[in-house]
């Protein structure tokens, strides 16, 4: 019984610190400050639903590669881009169709595109025109 009351002491203790009404909780982190962080660290571009990105392409280094999606295997290609905005080189994969859609612009010389992402998961679309 003591280590039972014990334990309900120390969770009452943790609840009051945690709580929100307490105006003296310690200063939570920046969450955006966190996830720009990661996304920076990153190799990979991924771009949210509702992002646009102009993104400049280097045609000499695009790769055929093998991934999984909810345990299906299938194709992707990886493109080396350097978004403009902040010269930042990252690795952005498409699906094979969207893969193709890009590779139009990309055999007409464009490679400077402004890509924008709608949606999310499987109805996920990209719109791309050529900058």
């Amino acid at each position: 019984r003591k280590a039972y009351s014990s334990i309900l002491f120390h969770t009452s203790n943790v609840n009051n610190i945690t709580n929100p009404n307490n105006n003296s909780k310690p200063k939570q982190p920046d969450i955006r400050k966190i996830e720009q962080a990661a996304q920076a660290q990153s190799k990979f571009l991924k771009l949210q639903p509702g992002q646009i990105a102009v993104l400049r392409f280097d045609v000499n280094r695009i790769r055929l590669v093998d991934r999984e999606i909810n345990g299906k295997k299938n194709k992707a290609v990886e493109y080396v881009v350097v978004n403009v905005n902040d010269g930042q080189e990252k690795i952005f994969t498409l699906s094979l169709s969207w893969a193709l859609n890009l590779n139009e612009l990309l055999k007409a010389g464009y490679t400077n595109v402004k890509v924008s992402r709608r949606g999310s998961g499987l109805d996920t679309s990209y719109n791309f025109v050529p900058v």
